[in-house]
């Protein structure tokens, strides 16, 4: 659905930065098959982090416990899956990386059509 606008640009952008706030990611493979996805609440512990915070949260806001983040991630989930095509066209083309596949030269004039 390349070339058609998004439909709700507002919607989707906010869920995908939340999503990434969140610790989630999106990214395209060199096959082109699209992929969003989200670490386990161990690996945050791993690294010495505490689980990602929105922006600002008051005391109240924060999470708490593994089951609230995953919970959060889990409606975060649900909101990026029903969105149209064209928004999930926007999400991926603005936020995922990209892979290249190296046994392949690259022509990033395909990416313009």
């Amino acid at each position: 659905m390349t070339g058609v606008l998004p439909e709700s640009i507002d919607i989707a952008g906010f869920c995908a930065m939340l999503y990434i706030k969140l610790g989630g990611n999106f990214a395209v493979a060199s096959n082109g098959v699209r992929y969003a996805g989200k670490p386990e609440p161990i690996l945050f512990r791993m690294n010495g982090d505490g689980l990602p915070q929105l922006p600002e949260a008051k005391p109240h806001e924060r999470f708490h416990s593994d089951d609230e983040w995953q919970g959060a991630i889990k409606l975060l989930g649900y909101c990026l899956a029903r969105l149209s095509d064209a928004d999930k066209d926007m999400i991926f083309g603005a936020f995922a990386s990209v892979a290249v596949d190296d046994r392949k030269p690259f022509d990033f004039r395909e990416k313009l059509q």
